[in-house]
């Protein structure tokens, strides 16, 4: 199974190839400025930049090139207009499969993230259900097995922390096991493990700087650290 998610964007503005008046400059800076008044109502009211989540099925036998040349086959996971789904992460355990999401409600006071997760029926992804909500931003669920154990790092980067959730009972209810990183603003945690070591790959945002232009690698020998 493939899984897709996206939601629509502005264009961004051209670069000049030669040099601009400064007349020029002030009218692309008020255009500019309007735009981005324009687009934030936009957004706040008509939410045109809904992420989705959606999924297809690959039919044993097609290639990925017959696919790609015909009709999207993808279905979009419904979730009633009241909210989106992001960061989609599947998992399956004991023939099990399930998609972990962010989901953010629009009408909720507090405009933070939750993990949810839905199941997998055979024909599409049924049953959503909370299984982390805290006082702070969540998303990215990054779920993975260890040491016999399940576990889940979601961001937590509005906490300043990076913290490993363990499945008391999959694959809804959780508990906080260890925090990996403390006073760190670290962005889509992601673990690999190799040649004997554990690696966490994570944006890094320092004050006032964005979220996306740093990734930092972080190494350790159990992937409960010390990092």
């Amino acid at each position: 199974d493939h899984l897709l998610y996206g939601r629509s964007l502005a264009q961004p503005l051209p670069v000049p190839s030669t040099p601009v008046p400064a007349s020029s400059l002030l009218f692309a800076l008020g255009r500019l400025y309007v735009n981005r008044v324009s687009d934030m109502v936009r957004r706040r009211f008509l939410r045109d930049d809904h992420w989705y989540v959606a999924f297809w099925q690959m039919t044993p036998g097609i290639k990925t090139a017959t696919l790609a040349a015909a009709e999207p086959p993808y279905q979009v996971v419904p979730t009633g207009g009241d909210r989106f789904y992001a960061d989609p992460f599947l998992f399956e355990h004991r023939g099990q499969l399930v998609l972990f999401v962010e989901e953010y409600r629009y009408a909720d006071p507090n405009k933070k993230g939750i993990i949810s997760c839905l199941q997998w029926d055979g024909k599409a992804f049924t049953n959503p259900r909370v299984v982390l909500d805290l006082p702070y931003h969540l998303s990215y669920p990054f779920v993975f097995e260890a040491d016999g154990e399940i576990y889940m790092i979601p961001e937590t980067s509005q906490n300043r922390t990076v913290e490993l959730y363990r499945a008391t009972q999959f694959p809804d209810h959780w508990e906080l096991d260890a925090v990996l990183l403390d006073n760190l603003c670290a962005v889509d945690a992601t673990l690999h493990f190799h040649e004997g070591r554990w690696w966490m790959f994570a944006n890094i945002a320092e004050y006032g700087a964005s979220s996306w232009d740093e990734l930092a690698i972080f190494y350790a020998d159990h992937f409960k650290g010390p990092w």
